[in-house]
């Protein structure tokens, strides 16, 4: 991009000094003078750059982030600040916003994607914005141009006034995106390569296997069979979708871990109230349930390196939203109720964040539903994503001043050394291959690969 706007550059220069010689300017100052115009209006009417301002009001309505109407308005002032310089600043700049409206990191592959469209655009309006600049400062310098402060001033006046329009509807817009989805995630299925001759059995209880004494990777070769604990409280890392099938992102990782075992799948539902005990009575060979690690689990149980995590948010019903929503605001609010699971990572997170509200214990996260006088209920971003995009009447929302992440990680008995390091090896591979991002995509984005159709073809279609 930066060298497309550059090819402008000799043209705008050349221009510029013809026309001041044209209006009686002597050909060496001429030169100077646009010479110099041109090198300081480059980085600073880039305007082009300030796409971006667009592009983050789109990432907001996209990823549905909360954001307090302060932060709406002082975007623009950020976009001014963060777009000024050659183009490539652009690339540092979305980061840079990103991570101060807490929009997801996707933003920024985002960003590069879209340029391959919007460049052009960008390019159009960059050398626009510095040509007339050049132009116009070239004329001013010899008194050819006049300066007009009524006429300047009320477009400045039409331009905030635009802007302020534009960032205002962006804000209602954002404000009433909370019920649209990209993908519904009941509609996700597991990729039929991923399932393909792999025997697969659902439990009621935990099958009996071998000798227990045996030690866990031992006792699953023996045996042939792999046990994997689920918990379909765990949305999106594993539930049932609209046909019934046990799907996810952890369940994906289960087929596969069966795969490079060479063994069968077999699995066993999980109360996770019991954690402890089940992981004693050797119920599963491993939990992979998205389970949040926390210092109780690491001395009960093996950890594998942990695969994923989550930043914190709220989920509340929509009509107890407010744009300005804050941490401090909503521990001044001694009537505030929050739901949550008794015994889970968040139950202990929700007591932590907001000591003085009343904590109110639920089943499931369902329940939220039809408990009206809760506020709502703390949990995991990508969770709630999920499990909004099926339950249009709620948001997700992180208020600002809520900090904190849950680290996922598959758990183990105590005694699985062997098979906890298999499984971090394997988990290292499958980052590199390119499986994690592809059920990062699926499961957390809710962008699932397209199935590759074959290319239509005379010879194919036609002629055989």
């Amino acid at each position: 991009m930066t060298s497309l706007s550059a090819v402008a550059l000799p043209f705008i220069l050349e221009a510029a000094k013809k026309q001041a010689e044209e209006l009686g300017a002597e050909q060496g100052p001429a030169d100077e003078i646009a010479s110099t115009a041109l090198a300081v209006s480059y980085p600073l009417a880039q305007l082009g750059n300030f796409f971006i301002f667009l592009f983050m009001h789109f990432c907001l309505y996209y990823f549905r982030v909360e954001v307090t109407r302060l932060n709406t308005w002082l975007l623009l002032p950020m976009t001014l600040l963060s777009g000024f310089g050659s183009p490539s600043s652009t690339v540092n700049a979305i980061p840079f916003l990103s991570a101060w409206l807490r929009v997801p990191e996707a933003a920024n592959i985002l960003w590069l994607e879209t340029m391959t469209v919007t460049r052009y655009g960008m390019v159009v309006l960059s050398v626009a914005g510095f040509g007339f600049i050049t132009y116009c400062s070239t004329l001013h310098y010899f008194g050819k141009l006049r300066f007009h402060k009524k006429r300047a001033l009320a477009f400045l006046l039409v331009t905030a006034g635009f802007l302020g329009l534009f960032s205002w509807s962006m804000s209602r817009l954002e404000e009433g995106s909370s019920g649209l989805s990209r993908t519904h995630f009941k509609d996700l299925s597991l990729a039929s390569e991923l399932t393909a001759n792999l025997p697969v059995s659902m439990e009621k209880q935990s099958p009996p296997g071998p000798d227990r004494d045996l030690p866990p990777m031992e006792r699953i070769r023996k045996s042939g069979v792999l046990r994997v604990g689920y918990s379909t409280m765990i949305l999106p890392f594993a539930y049932f979708n609209k046909d019934g099938d046990l799907v996810g992102f952890d369940v994906a990782f289960a087929y596969s871990l069966a795969r490079a075992l060479g063994v069968r799948l077999a699995f066993v539902p999980a109360d996770l109230k019991h954690l402890e005990d089940d992981l004693a009575s050797d119920r599963y060979d491993i939990l992979m349930s998205g389970i949040a690690i926390n210092g109780q689990r690491l001395r009960n149980g093996v950890y594998s390196d942990g695969y994923y995590s989550n930043r914190l948010v709220l989920v509340v019903p929509q009509n107890k939203r407010a744009g300005s929503l804050t941490v401090k605001r909503l521990l001044q609010n001694k009537d505030l109720k929050l739901g949550a699971v008794r015994g889970s990572v968040l139950w202990d997170m929700t007591r932590s964040i907001f000591p003085n509200a009343t904590l109110v214990e639920m089943k499931n996260f369902d329940e939220l539903v039809s408990r009206p006088e809760l506020d709502g209920m703390l949990w995991a971003w990508d969770q709630a994503f999920a499990w909004t995009d099926g339950h249009p009447g709620f948001s997700a929302v992180r208020p600002d001043g809520l900090h904190g992440v849950l680290l996922y990680g598959w758990v183990m008995p105590s005694n699985t050394q062997i098979l906890d390091d298999f499984v971090d090896h394997w988990l290292a591979l499958k980052k590199a291959d390119g499986f994690y991002e592809t059920q990062v995509q699926t499961w957390f984005e809710g962008r699932p690969p397209k199935t590759k159709q074959r290319r239509w073809s005379i010879l194919q279609n036609l002629l055989r």
